[in-house]
């Protein structure tokens, strides 16, 4: 969203990212960024089940590893590189089976 952010949402929270890496993201792709941000805090799964579903996506072409990576390298939030370079690795090491 280019802009100020809405106004007048009552519970809402709108958060906004600078990070350009994140510009050529597919939607699902951002979405898994934040899911690694908040972890484990907001997940619905354990961490094997998570991964096990990224990998399905990531073979089903709708998650690209490389480009996530390349935007979740960077960010400030530690708890989001630390979970990206653990899943990474876990659905390597799920590929290499």
């Amino acid at each position: 969203m280019v802009g100020a952010p809405p106004s007048g949402l009552g519970n809402v929270r709108i958060v906004s990212r600078k990070n350009l890496a994140r510009i050529d993201l597919r939607p699902l792709e951002i979405a898994l960024l934040e899911a690694l941000r908040s972890w484990p805090t907001f997940s619905e799964v354990d961490w094997d089940e998570f991964v096990r579903r990224i990998e399905g996506l990531v073979n089903e072409g709708e998650i690209r590893l490389a480009p996530v990576l390349k935007a979740g390298g960077n960010d400030p939030s530690r708890n989001l590189r630390t979970h990206l370079g653990r899943l990474v690795e876990d659905v390597e090491r799920a590929d290499d089976r």
